[in-house]
């Protein structure tokens, strides 16, 4: 049998990872072990900080971009996990272009194709949203925060944030396509460039749903 051609970003060993964060000063904060054992959420919390670090270090290393989008697809499940994930590049018409846990992308299989006007349809929603918020008259100004408050965040920074994605949000030919082709659960997560233009998305689905804190890693 061939070896798989596909590169292969390092893999994480999470029993290490979870004894690491039990260590003393395993954390930002310098907190104890015992702290740590009696805080699973703390724990948790540098688990996932590990796994990002990791991430990153994998994606920055990608030695093309075949292979940063492998690693896009494939080793974010071990940040969140899902059944699927695409990605699309294109903010105006996007384009599937990777596909989990497959080597290459069928322009013409079932799935792709029926992706491909998903995400078109979501893309041109995302544009009308944008379109209505700089037409829209400028917000009176907000009272002075208490101090320490956060400051609310941009109106343009909203719409970047991932969202849900139900097929109530779809045409009624896509949204009855779905059971067949995807997972029941959907988040869509903008891509944006430093300057804060969409220039790609990612797709992910799964069997259970995703809670608001999935949301935000």
């Amino acid at each position: 049998m061939n070896a798989d051609p596909r590169p292969q970003p390092p893999k994480i060993d999470l029993q290490k990872l979870a004894a690491a964060a039990a260590k003393p000063g395993a954390s930002s904060a310098g907190a104890s072990s015992a702290g740590a054992a009696a805080d699973p959420a703390r724990g948790r919390s540098a688990i996932l900080f590990s796994i990002m670090l990791s991430l990153e270090r994998a994606a920055r290393r990608a030695p093309d971009v075949q292979s940063l989008r492998y690693v896009i697809v494939n080793e974010t499940r071990r940040l969140l996990p899902y059944r699927q994930a695409a990605l699309a590049e294109g903010a105006i018409r996007p384009k599937p272009v990777a596909l989990s846990d497959v080597p290459g992308v069928e322009r013409t299989a079932p799935y792709v194709t029926w992706l491909e006007r998903v995400l078109g349809h979501l893309a041109a929603a995302h544009r009308d949203q944008v379109k209505a918020l700089k037409a829209a008259p400028a917000p009176v100004p907000a009272a002075q925060p208490l101090a320490g408050a956060a400051p609310a965040p941009a109106p343009e920074a909203e719409l970047l944030k991932p969202r849900l994605v139900t097929p109530a949000d779809l045409p009624q030919e896509l949204a009855e396509a779905w059971p067949e082709l995807a997972a029941p659960h959907a988040l869509l997560c903008p891509l944006a460039d430093r300057e804060g233009q969409v220039r790609g998305w990612l797709w992910l689905a799964r069997d259970p749903g995703f809670a608001p804190a999935d949301q935000v890693l």
